[in-house]
């Protein structure tokens, strides 16, 4: 089973793919999407439906699994990732691959244990089940945290 984690974002989204085996999970690939501030929101959506698609394609997944955003009082935020929430409903839709949507609690419990953990413990785990794994950004750490959640809520 390959599942496409992904930490929304239309400046920076996370992306991961990972494979489980029984209980063992692998990164296939993974990734950052990057938008420019100085494009408009349109074209940063393009830019993450078209990237999206080719992951999608490339690598032919069996689920997606994203992160929902607590944002707040932040409605700017609030609308350009809901935004980006409808680009990953869409490809779901064209491409017949089912999207799960999991709270920050419930992927941190499924991670660590502990839901409220911060980012730097979610690293600490992933850095000690994929020790051989260069994790660059909190970005690619929550897209991977949000793909062994949904592994983990399957099995």
């Amino acid at each position: 089973m390959k599942t496409l984690g992904i930490d929304l974002g239309t400046l920076k989204c996370g992306w991961a793919i990972l494979e489980s085996n029984k209980d063992k999970y692998r990164i296939v690939a993974s990734g950052v999407i990057k938008g420019s501030a100085k494009d408009s929101l349109s074209e940063r959506l393009r830019n993450l439906f078209e990237r999206l698609k080719s992951v999608i394609l490339r690598y032919k997944v069996d689920a997606i699994s994203v992160e929902e955003t607590f944002l707040g009082n932040n409605v700017r935020t609030a609308f350009s990732l809901g935004q980006a929430r409808g680009v990953v409903l869409l490809l779901s839709s064209i491409y017949k691959v089912p999207v799960y949507f999991y709270s920050a609690l419930q992927i941190k419990k499924a991670v660590t244990g502990y839901g409220r953990a911060s980012k730097e413990q979610l690293l600490k785990f992933l850095k000690f089940y994929f020790p051989e794994e260069d994790f660059k950004s909190f970005d690619l750490t929550d897209a991977i945290a949000s793909a062994i959640c949904h592994l983990n809520s399957i099995r």
